[in-house]
């Protein structure tokens, strides 16, 4: 049970990896960064 355990945690982490990179190479980590900029600054009161 333990071995399954591993292999999933495993291909958990490649498929979050490979979607991280293709959301990079596709240009949405700037969206990413501009939004969560506006959340901070709307929750400080700033924005």
């Amino acid at each position: 049970m333990k071995n399954k355990s591993v292999y999933i945690t495993y291909i958990l982490l490649v498929v979050s990896l490979a979607l991280t990179a293709y959301g990079i190479v596709s240009g949405d980590l700037v969206d990413v960064f501009h939004k969560a900029a506006v959340i901070c600054t709307e929750c400080i009161g700033i924005g």
